[in-house]
């Protein structure tokens, strides 16, 4: 059966070690891992959602979520100082 997946990276609200470090930002490569075997079931769509990369605000977010009218919601954390976001990602309608 076809799965309509939004996979969330959100921002850090303390800022990117990496940006403020080095000058980048590394992929989410546990969300594009995902997003693969996801799309391994013939039909399924991801969307991948980069808050930090794209810059996108919580509510901006929500939008682009409920838009994609996903069958799941999947959201990661790449640093301990992002889970206040991810939690409340997670609470929203």
């Amino acid at each position: 059966m076809p799965i309509r997946a939004v996979l969330i990276r959100p921002t850090n609200k303390t800022g990117s070690g990496y940006l403020t470090k080095w000058g980048f930002l590394p992929a989410p490569l546990g969300l594009l891992t995902l997003a693969g075997e996801i799309l391994r079931v013939e039909g399924s769509k991801v969307k991948i959602i980069d808050m930090e990369g794209d810059g996108l605000s919580t509510e901006e977010t929500v939008k682009k979520t409920l838009e994609f009218n996903p069958d799941i919601v999947g959201i990661t954390l790449h640093a301990t100082a992002a889970h206040n976001n991810a939690g409340y990602l997670a609470q929203e309608d």
